[in-house]
């Protein structure tokens, strides 16, 4: 292999790293970012601390729960409905019944209702 085969080689991979440092660059600088306006509207207060106070309530406050303790399900699902509601105001019950005892899901959407899915 004669030298300008070597510097062809090299070139070509020095040439192929700045295309992908380019094309990186690019994307970064291009890449859609949340301003502070759409930041603050959309603050959903999904924090460690405050996941940990949500499971710390339903677990410590609110205790058993179950098809059997069905006060303990009406609590827990009273706190995630008045939880829901602070984000968006279109939040649901689905009802449903098992061996003759009605239970119900909580239904709550996230972001605008004129939103595309």
């Amino acid at each position: 292999m004669n030298g300008v085969n070597v510097i062809k080689r090299i070139l070509k991979k020095v040439l192929i790293v700045f295309v992908l440092f380019a094309v990186s660059l690019c994307y970064l600088i291009k890449r859609p970012t949340l301003t502070s306006e759409v930041r603050d509207k959309f603050d959903f207060g999904v924090e460690p601390s405050n996941l940990r106070q949500h499971v710390k309530y339903l677990s410590h406050e609110i205790k058993e729960r179950s098809y059997q303790l069905n006060d303990g399900l009406k609590m827990a699902s009273n706190y995630i409905e008045s939880e829901f509601r602070k984000f968006h105001e279109d939040v649901s019950w689905q009802s449903y019944q098992v061996k003759g005892d009605t239970f119900q899901n909580i239904i709550a959407s996230h972001g605008p209702n004129n939103a595309p899915i």
